[in-house]
């Protein structure tokens, strides 16, 4: 069967939760409101029935002066964390799913212009964040300790570690 969502804005990411029964979406801004600066915010819709369960507003603003920006939403492995990035908003943030709260909130250490992807480590004990300004950081998680920064040649590129987490790769 095909499931129809009713969204006002534009999604910058859309996934299931690992358990199946959401639908997440991010969203930060429609065309209409481009430019207009808004709060980004998270929605859970009910997979059988397309309703909005819930939705989180995210605490920074999202302001673009164009449309084509990009963002990812990344659950961790074991599903209780949600790795929020959003082109354009100068923070990432991680919420810890069952609370519905923010546990963790990072930005860039370069020009600020934002975490557009991220990855979990198999395990967990990675999270590794790509910026809109060409940076790349390793966090200790959940800690989120700053183990190490680097560049990547693309800016906002897609992130991914390997499967033994040994090794990071970035587009």
């Amino acid at each position: 069967s095909r499931l129809t969502i009713p969204v006002e804005d534009w999604p910058t990411d859309i996934m299931y939760s690992p358990d199946g029964k959401s639908l997440v979406a991010g969203f930060c801004t429609s065309p209409q409101q481009v430019g207009k600066a808004k709060h980004p915010e998270v929605h859970f819709f009910d997979v059988e029935t397309g309703n909005l369960n819930h939705k989180w507003v995210l605490s920074g603003t999202f302001n673009i002066t164009q449309v084509g920006f990009d963002g990812s939403l990344v659950f961790s492995p074991d599903g209780a964390h949600l790795l929020i990035c959003l082109a354009g908003e100068e923070t990432a943030e991680i919420w810890h799913v069952e609370s519905e709260r923010v546990v963790w909130r990072g930005h860039s250490t370069g020009y600020k212009t934002g975490f557009s992807s991220g990855a979990f480590s198999a395990d967990g004990k990675l999270l590794a964040l790509s910026s809109s300004d060409y940076e790349v950081q390793l966090l200790r998680f959940p800690e989120c300790e700053v183990i190490s920064v680097g560049v990547t040649p693309m800016a906002g590129t897609t992130i991914a570690f390997s499967p033994d987490g040994k090794s990071l790769s970035t587009q």
